[in-house]
C-alpha cells in the first residue's frame, strides 16, 4: 500500500504471509489503505520535526557565533573565532579566510584549518581574477564547486591544489566594500545544498561585521593614543632634558607587563596611564620644574604635588579607576615612606609600581643638567638596589629579564 501525504507517495507499505491462496478482504484493503495514509502523514510530521529541529539548531549556533565575534575587537581574534565558527557551523574542517590588500588588490591569507604549511606558503597571496574567488566577489554572493575536476577555468582556485576537489566561497563585505573571501573546501567532490551556502554567506556576513568594528576600534585606538602622546610632549615640550620621558616611560612599562604576564587590556592601560603620569606637572611653576639646582623644601612639596594632581585631572574625564589610582601613586615606595599615602607592598596599585619603576630608570639614563645621565648597567644595579625598599622585587625581576636591545631601542640608543 502507498504511503501519501497531499496526493504525493512518500513510501510504500508492504503486508504479507497470508495462507497460501487466501487473500485481503475488501475491509482489510481499506483498513490498509487508511494506515498507510496515516503513516505517511505520521513519518511526514517525524521528517518535519526533524527538519525544524536541525534549522532551530543551526539558528542557536549561527546566533552564538554573531555574539561571539561581537564580543572580539581585536582583528586577530575574529579571524580565529570565524574559523572555529564555520567548522561548527557548517561542519567544515578545511576553511580558509582573506582579506583583500587595497594597494595591490592581492587576496591576502590571514587564517586557515586543515590546510598544510606546504599550501599555505603556496597560496599565501592570490590575485581573483579569473578564479573562483573573483567571481565570489564579482557576483557578491556564495559560489560553489562540487567537482573541481569537472570545472571550468573560471571556476578553480587561482592556484594549484590537487587536494581541493570541493569548494565553496563567499565574499566577506560590509556597508557595500569588499573585505576578502570565506572558503570552505573538501578533499572529496561534494554537492553543496543551497541550505549550506546559505550559512557560509550568513558566517561571512558576521565577519565582515565584526572586522569592521575591530578596525574602527583600532583606528579610534590610534588616534586616542596619539592625542594622549601629543598632550605629553606637549607637557615636556618646554624642558629638553624631560622631552619624550613620558612616551619612554610608557614603553619601558609595557614592556615589563610584557614580561610579567599581564593582559592585553592592561598593557593598555598602563601604557595609557605612563603616558599621563606627570600630567599633574601642569600644576607646578616652570620655575621650579626647569630650575638647575636643588629644590627648596616648599618647591619640593610642590613637585610632590603633582600625582594627586594629576588624578585629579584625570578622574573626571571617565579615565578607568585604575588608570586614576596609578597616577595617584606612581611616586609610592614598596618599603613605604612615598608620596602621596605613603602606601606599602601590595597596597600600591601594581600599575604604580611598574611605573615608578620605569619612571626611576629613565630618569637615572637621561641627562640632566645637573649631572650626567648613568649607564643602562647603572640604572639597572640602582633599580637591583631598591628592591624591596623603593621597588617591587618583582618588578624589577621582571625589568631585569626585558632583553637589552629593547632597551636600547626605547632609550634610543
Amino acid at each position: 500500500m502507498p504511503l501519501t501525504v497531499g496526493g504525493k507517495v512518500t513510501g510504500v507499505l508492504t503486508v504479507a504471509g497470508l495462507p497460501e491462496g487466501a487473500s485481503f478482504s475488501e475491509d482489510e484493503a481499506a483498513f490498509l489503505t487508511t494506515l498507510g495514509a496515516g503513516l505517511g502523514l505520521t513519518l511526514q510530521n517525524a521528517r518535519l520535526y526533524r527538519w525544524l529541529q536541525a534549522k532551530a539548531a543551526m539558528l542557536e549556533r549561527l546566533v552564538d557565533l554573531g555574539q561571539a565575534l561581537a564580543g572580539h575587537l581585536d582583528e586577530g581574534k575574529v579571524l580565529e573565532t570565524a574559523l572555529v565558527g564555520v567548522r561548527d557551523v557548517l561542519g567544515a574542517q578545511w576553511c580558509v579566510l582573506r582579506l583583500l590588500d587595497g594597494e595591490t588588490g592581492e587576496l591576502v591569507l590571514k587564517a586557515s584549518s586543515g590546510m598544510s604549511a606546504e599550501l599555505q606558503e603556496r597560496a599565501a597571496r592570490a590575485r581573483p581574477e579569473g578564479s573562483l574567488l573573483g567571481e565570489a566577489l564579482r557576483r557578491e554572493e556564495p559560489v560553489a564547486v562540487d567537482d573541481t575536476a569537472a570545472a571550468g577555468p573560471g571556476m578553480q582556485l587561482p592556484y594549484y591544489a590537487p587536494e581541493v576537489r570541493a569548494m565553496a566561497v563567499a565574499p566577506v563585505r560590509t556597508g557595500g566594500k569588499i573585505l576578502g573571501t570565506l572558503k570552505v573546501y573538501s578533499p572529496e567532490p561534494k554537492r553543496w545544498l543551497k541550505e549550506e551556502l546559505g550559512y557560509l554567506a550568513t558566517v561571512a556576513a558576521q565577519v565582515g561585521l565584526a572586522l569592521q568594528n575591530a578596525r574602527l576600534y583600532e583606528s579610534l585606538r590610534r588616534y586616542y593614543l596619539s592625542a594622549l602622546e601629543a598632550l605629553a610632549a606637549a607637557l615636556e615640550a618646554k624642558d629638553t632634558y624631560t622631552r619624550g620621558h613620558s612616551v619612554r616611560v610608557a614603553q619601558l612599562a609595557q614592556a615589563c607587563a610584557r614580561v610579567l604576564g599581564l593582559s592585553d587590556e592592561e598593557q593598555e592601560q598602563l601604557y595609557l596611564t605612563a603616558l599621563l603620569h606627570d600630567i599633574g606637572k601642569i600644576g607646578v611653576p616652570e620655575s621650579i620644574l626647569l630650575k638647575p639646582g636643588p629644590l627648596e623644601p616648599a618647591e619640593w612639596e610642590e613637585v610632590k604635588s603633582h600625582p594627586v594632581v594629576g588624578a585629579r585631572i584625570v578622574e573626571p574625564s571617565g579615565f578607568p579607576p585604575q588608570v586614576v589610582a596609578a597616577i595617584r601613586h606612581h611616586h609610592e615606595n614598596y618599603g613605604g615612606g612615598g608620596y602621596p599615602d605613603g602606601l606599602a607592598g601590595e597596597e600600591i596599585p601594581l600599575l604604580a609600581r611598574i611605573i615608578g619603576a620605569a619612571d626611576a630608570y629613565d630618569a637615572m639614563t637621561s641627562d640632566r643638567p645637573y649631572r650626567r645621565p648613568r649607564t643602562a648597567e647603572e640604572a639597572i644595579e640602582e633599580l637591583r638596589r631598591g628592591a624591596g625598599r623603593q621597588f617591587d622585587p618583582l618588578v624589577v625581576e621582571a625589568f631585569l629579564r626585558v632583553p637589552a636591545s629593547e632597551m636600547e631601542e626605547i632609550g634610543g640608543g
